[in-house]
């Protein structure tokens, strides 16, 4: 809020009265360092994964730890403890596992798809779209543009897992659902 009062900063919210139910998986692209504060400002209930690298980082440890975040340790552990969560509450994830690069292709990492067909109830999407770009990865954070920075985020439809898993088995539903969510997310990212 501060961002927007100082001049910043706009930013549009669009159907977020639809998150913040136990089971569901909201994943969301990353094109920017502010991502996570945005959607936290309007929803504050959910877990998240988190790169285990954050871990590392002094200031950033505490926090991490004491929201009982996940660090993303690509193993069975986290599978489990996904699972737990997801019975009690939403979980955020970014699939691209890093901020979106300046090209604006979104590539998601498959895990995610995977994680949602395992254990969620539904998948919901979250588009950010961003102008100008800023805040991003290898962008020193105090380079802001001399213009006001103007955040769209939009909750899409919702996803059934079960509709890709009555297809295919799991491993061919996750790629055919990587596929069409990276395809959705690219087409409604362009500006």
């Amino acid at each position: 809020k501060y961002l927007t009062w100082a001049g910043v900063l706009n930013v549009k919210y669009t159907g977020f009265e639809r998150l913040g139910k136990a089971g569901q998986l909201v994943i969301s692209n990353h094109p920017s360092l502010l991502d996570v504060v945005l959607i936290f400002s309007q929803q504050y209930r959910f877990n998240c994964i988190v790169k285990k690298e954050l871990l590392h980082n002094p200031t950033m440890t505490s926090p991490i730890l004491s929201c009982g975040f996940l660090p993303n340790t690509e193993s069975e552990e986290l599978l489990l403890k996904t699972n737990e969560v997801l019975k009690e509450q939403p979980l955020l994830l970014f699939p691209e596992g890093t901020r979106t690069d300046w090209d604006g292709v979104i590539k998601f990492n498959r895990g995610a798809t995977s994680l949602g067909l395992r254990s969620a109830k539904i998948i919901t999407p979250i588009i950010i779209k961003m102008s100008p770009f800023n805040f991003k990865k290898g962008q020193p954070w105090y380079k802001i543009p001399s213009c006001r920075i103007q955040y769209e985020l939009t909750v899409g439809e919702d996803i059934d897992p079960q509709e890709y898993l009555a297809q295919k088995p799991l491993p061919i539903a996750s790629r055919l659902l990587n596929k069409d969510l990276e395809n959705y997310f690219n087409t409604q990212t362009r500006i």
